[in-house]
């Protein structure tokens, strides 16, 4: 409890588990799953805290969750997104932050092409409340829902 990190990015709501950017390649339990899970945060917190010392803490776990699905700590730091956070506009960073929407798929030929998840407009709409610090427990509830029902349309 109290880090966001690891309360709100969890195997429960975001279950699925990306086995090539965590090399996780075998999981024994649900306990198990959410070890390596809360870890795997922790490291990744650890790093954006480093690397933006001077941020919130509810900044940088949105920096944490952005990091996990993009894997790519370089591209955060050089994002219009991080530009407009350090230079404290918030609002600006905000719609910056929200074109973080898309996962990598293939289409039937096997090229691949970048589209938009609903999973993630909606985590990314949950994640710029805690940017703004407009948060509350309702948008924690519906950001779960939402979550669960996108990661079974998804799969």
């Amino acid at each position: 409890a109290g880090d966001w990190s690891s309360d709100v990015c969890s195997s429960d709501l975001f279950p699925s588990h990306d086995t090539e950017a965590t090399g996780i390649k075998s999981v024994k339990s649900k306990a198990h799953a959410d070890e390596l899970f809360k870890d795997l945060i922790s490291k990744k917190y650890n790093e954006v805290n480093r690397a933006f010392p001077n941020l919130t803490y509810m900044q940088k776990s949105v920096i944490v969750s952005l990091y996990y699905n993009t894997g790519s700590l370089i591209a955060i730091k050089k994002s219009g997104f991080m530009k407009y956070l350090l230079a404290g506009e918030t609002k600006k960073a905000i719609k910056h932050f929200k074109a973080w929407n898309k996962v990598r798929v293939k289409d039937k030929r096997g090229n691949e092409k970048m589209v938009v998840s609903r999973g993630l407009v909606n985590r990314r709409e949950f994640e710029s409340k805690l940017l703004a610090g407009t948060f509350d427990m309702k948008d924690y509830e519906s950001l779960k829902k939402d979550a669960q029902q996108a990661y079974q349309y998804e799969k």
